[in-house]
């Protein structure tokens, strides 16, 4: 079966919707274990987890069960390595892997199907035009790498002391003039 292979460890952004993934390799096999297929999420990639709207949120909040497979999903929506076809499936399949209800995850695979693609296309546009929009430096965060944390656990910034999106992108340009 399909697993997920490291735990996911996210430090939220100021803006109430971001998270910066922290987990240095959070990867999904697709398909089988060890398959050697999979889908990996780079470290510093923001997501705000699944792209529901406020009025459905009692069905289907951005977080959840589905979390993980949402991360997934964006990863591959920004990625662009594979078709869209082929990562909608997958966070079909990574659903089903992590027990999402079956009305829930046909729903929520339907949404992607129907209305998934400006999303797509706005990204492969960005792609184009602005390498690396979607990855910070989560060291800019003061964030702990994953293995450098005690136990698993992270010590992340409360949402009210964490920085903007605006003052992370100016952090990594920053960064990445020295």
């Amino acid at each position: 079966m399909s697993r997920f292979t490291a735990p996911l460890l996210v430090t939220p952004l100021n803006d109430g919707k971001s998270w910066v993934i922290v987990t240095d390799d959070f990867t999904y096999d697709i398909g089988e274990e060890g398959s050697g297929d999979s889908v990996r999420v780079p470290r510093g990639m923001v997501s705000d987890f699944a792209s529901v709207p406020r009025p459905i949120w009692w069905f289907a909040a951005p977080w959840g069960t589905h979390g993980h497979a949402a991360v997934i999903h964006d990863a591959g929506y920004y990625l662009q390595l594979r078709s869209r076809p082929e990562y909608d499936r997958i966070f079909l399949e990574a659903m089903e892997v992590l027990k999402v209800g079956k009305l829930k995850r046909t729903l929520m695979y339907r949404a992607v199907r129907w209305f998934g693609g400006a999303a797509w296309s706005a990204n492969a546009e960005r792609n184009r035009t602005q390498p690396g929009w979607k990855i910070v430096d989560p060291a800019t965060l003061g964030v702990l790498r994953a293995g450098e944390v005690a136990d698993s656990a992270l010590v992340a910034h409360d949402r009210e002391n964490a920085p903007s999106v605006e003052e992370v992108r100016e952090a990594v340009d920053a960064a990445r003039r020295r």
